[in-house]
């Protein structure tokens, strides 16, 4: 009999590792607790498509796609990156307070933070603006926390992080200043946008663009930033950012939209939703043009969508928050991979040795 050490395959990892058990079990117990949170809210849980003809048209996002067939003909169809536009369409047909809790996927994303199927909690509210899911998201998490672990206060890479809400909130353009030295509220076009970032120390700046100069600053400079020692809200992006978001009326440069982030994780993405059929068509067709601009391929636009939009869809906010990231913080683990159980490193492991 073989004494070498067990492969991490899809079993063994978990049959040989007592803390990996504990983290999944915990894993258990936070969806059901979720659950728990909204129903006493009043929401009803959604059970949306995972496969559909539809998908988010983000230009930096690549969907999994297949094939199906009725036997006569093929429809191509793709596994869902959030189930955003069916919520939408059953907003506009009348249903309440709403949520669902499922696996979503995008490609080409694997890391200690990113899996290609992962766990998506999205849920929206009637006559709410952004700023009521922000305290929804504070509020939820502080309470799982409490649940789960006894306390709000949770330890991340060996320091303490309270998760007792308030939240701080600060805004985009605040945070790009703070840390990364540059306003962009004046530094508007790419060639302003470079000059801003070298003269803040950036020497490697070149020919970037407005949005991928943007991405680079924020992760290197503002995000490993957020969140210590309480979670932070970053709000009010630059609208370019927010294609499914409301514009702010004080300043419609930027949408109502935010981000939530704990010990430099980001956790999750809300706004205040676009209610305007014309408006969303113009920001569809810019996401479209952003995908060519970057080569890759033009999706199809969701007409059904932007006939929800048209016949009447209220006003509204919604949130799409990552489940693994929650429980991996929750956990005190640094790998989503070690509250998932079935990660992608361990699914491809499995492919190659039955590939033949």
């Amino acid at each position: 009999m073989s004494t070498a050490s067990p492969k991490p395959t899809s079993w063994r990892r978990i049959a040989g590792d007592a803390s990996l058990r504990r983290s999944l079990l915990l894993r258990c117990e936070a969806l059901k607790a979720m659950r728990e949170w909204f129903w006493a809210r009043g929401f009803v849980e959604i059970d949306p498509p995972v496969l559909a003809p539809w998908v988010g048209m983000e230009p930096h996002l690549v969907p999994l796609e297949t094939r199906m067939s009725d036997g006569k003909r093929t429809l191509r169809v793709f596994h869902q990156t959030s189930p955003e536009y069916a919520l939408k369409k059953l907003l506009a047909a009348g249903m309440p307070d709403c949520f669902a809790l499922g696996h979503v996927f995008r490609d080409g994303e694997v890391s200690p933070l990113h899996n290609p199927e992962f766990t998506l909690l999205e849920w929206y509210r009637h006559g709410a603006d952004y700023t009521a899911l922000m305290d929804d998201t504070a509020g939820l998490t502080a309470e799982l926390a409490v649940k789960l672990g006894g306390s709000p206060i949770i330890d991340v890479r060996g320091k303490q992080v309270d998760l007792t809400p308030p939240w701080e909130r600060i805004t985009v353009a605040e945070a790009m200043q703070r840390w990364a030295g540059v306003d962009i509220e004046s530094a508007t076009s790419d060639e302003d946008f470079r000059a801003a970032a070298r003269e803040a120390g950036n020497e490697w700046v070149t020919h970037e663009s407005w949005e991928d100069l943007f991405f680079k600053l924020f992760l290197t400079h503002v995000e490993p930033n957020l969140g210590w020692p309480k979670p932070v809200i970053l709000c009010e992006y630059p609208v370019r950012f927010g294609a499914l978001a409301r514009r702010k009326p004080e300043n419609p440069l930027v949408a109502e939209r935010f981000e939530a982030y704990i010990a430099g994780v980001e956790l999750c993405n809300g706004y205040s939703e676009l209610t305007d059929p014309v408006e969303q068509r113009e920001r569809l067709e810019t996401e479209q043009r952003q995908r060519a601009a970057l080569g890759a391929e033009a999706l199809p636009v969701d007409e059904d969508f932007l006939d929800a939009l048209a016949g009447g869809f209220p006003a509204c906010a919604g949130n799409a928050l990552g489940v693994d990231r929650l429980v991996m913080l929750l956990a005190g683990e640094t790998d989503i991979a070690r509250v998932t159980w079935f990660p992608f490193p361990v699914m491809a492991e499995w492919a190659e040795r039955h590939r033949h």
